[in-house]
């Protein structure tokens, strides 16, 4: 079941990634800052994110179309053995979310909304939907998220923490989140 989610998940996150650079080169100077000038910000930024919808971590591209709005996509994919009741399970999340930030210079408010694309698969005879089941399920999972982003006006390094509650037909929860990173 991970190999039928690994593929497709991070063919989406690298679609994704060149439909935002596309979009972006598209735009004129004007588009880019609030000044006009497209040095005022870094526009890109490469980060590591532990905890957020991902649950563990993810692997992040952030893309800033003006000095306050951006887009960002990760992809995450792990596995544990032996957790809890279960033998084994796998998860593999794409999540895509807009952010709106507030203020001017390098530390600012984020305030972001998107969707993880999460796939998550069990098995084990162990396991405590009872002996020897397995299975797995697909789900778009609502999120929501504030905190606070430093990413400085000259680039260089990139820091987020915040707090991010997620939503489903299933249920909600509230996870943290802290992004390291770099911005170019």
């Amino acid at each position: 079941m991970e190999d039928d989610m690994r593929f497709p998940g991070m063919v989406f996150f690298f679609a994704c990634i060149l439909i935002i650079r596309s979009v972006s080169f598209s735009q004129t100077t004007s588009d880019l800052s609030p000044s006009g000038d497209p040095g005022r910000y870094p526009h890109s930024a490469l980060f590591l994110e532990i905890g957020g919808p991902c649950v563990f971590y993810s692997v992040d591209y952030d893309y800033r179309f003006s000095d306050h709005y951006g887009l960002h996509v990760g992809y995450s994919s792990w596995s544990l053995d032996n957790f809890f009741f279960i033998d084994h399970m796998e998860f593999t999340g794409v999540p895509v979310t807009a952010e709106y930030l507030l203020g001017d210079g390098a530390s600012r408010l984020e305030l972001d909304a998107g969707v993880t694309i999460a796939s998550l698969s069990f098995s084990g005879t162990n396991s405590i939907f009872g002996s020897g089941e397995s299975g797995g399920v697909t789900r778009l999972i609502g999120q929501i998220g504030a905190g606070y982003r430093f990413q400085p006006p000259q680039g260089g390094m990139f820091f987020r923490v915040g707090v991010v509650p997620m939503f489903s037909e299933y249920g909600s929860t509230v996870t943290a989140q802290l992004s390291l990173g770099l911005t170019f």
